[in-house]
């Protein structure tokens, strides 16, 4: 989990920024291996970024199949990229995470022709949206943030966000009614101290060398011994009832 708001403790993913459930490229790039005897030549790499949504398509094709358009439009058959005949086409990507974690709110992100915008929702003090812009074939660590810079291209990018979640009616977190940024915050609770708030914002990190650890105290074995039981009582043996004189 997070140690602090600068980096994640647990495990590093330098140079990319975040981890799981986060919407910069730590959270969102995950290996891919696959393995397709006399299909797929051993050893080739491709840099495609591909989605989860790819592979119904996919197995469709592989197995000769008719795709089913209607049924998969988010995805593309990966298998003129698996079997190194073609490229996939360019096409945008959009993530939609309406929910909050331990350490991340709601977002949605946009990615085309290497421009990510992310739309955390409900994030400022007047629960207003705040974007924030990078351009991944220059900055891959995502720690220029160009929102200010390229009002346009957000505008651009925010509105092509608004369009996907209108048309697949997606749920999108609505503002609080009730939400005052100078309210008290509750007492903390005793039983989570140590745990740090929510911030949607990390640092990317190298790997942090560990402290070695303290070999285990081994503790004393148990007796072996067994313990005596008491003699058993013989049992009674009951006689047949003698029969009765008349």
């Amino acid at each position: 989990g997070l140690s602090g708001f600068g980096y994640l403790d647990s495990t590093s993913n330098y140079p990319l920024l975040g981890g799981k459930s986060f919407p910069f490229e730590a959270g969102m790039r995950v290996p891919l291996a696959m393995r397709w005897p006399s299909h797929i030549k051993p050893g080739s790499v491709s840099a495609e970024r591909v989605i989860g949504m790819d592979f119904y398509p996919t197995f469709l094709e592989a197995a000769g199949l008719p795709l089913k358009p209607e049924q998969h439009k988010d995805g593309l058959s990966l298998l003129p990229v698996m079997t190194g005949t073609g490229d996939l086409a360019e096409r945008p990507l959009v993530f939609h995470f309406p929910h909050y974690t331990g350490y991340t709110g709601p977002n949605s992100t946009f990615i085309e022709n290497h421009w990510k915008l992310i739309r955390f929702y409900c994030l400022a003090d007047d629960q207003s949206d705040v974007f924030e812009l990078y351009h991944l074939q220059n900055d891959l660590s995502e720690t220029k943030n160009l929102a200010a810079q390229q009002p346009a291209k957000v505008k651009e990018l925010n509105a092509l966000i608004t369009g996907f979640l209108r048309d697949t009616e997606a749920v999108v977190p609505q503002r609080n009614p009730n939400y005052n940024p100078k309210a008290t915050p509750p007492a903390a609770n005793p039983k989570a101290k140590g745990k740090k708030k929510y911030h949607h914002r990390l640092q990317p990190h190298p790997p942090r060398r560990r402290k070695p650890r303290r070999p285990l105290k081994r503790l004393p074995r148990p007796s072996c011994r067994r313990r005596r039981q008491p003699p058993r009582r013989p049992a009674r043996s009951r006689s047949a009832p003698s029969a009765v004189k008349t």
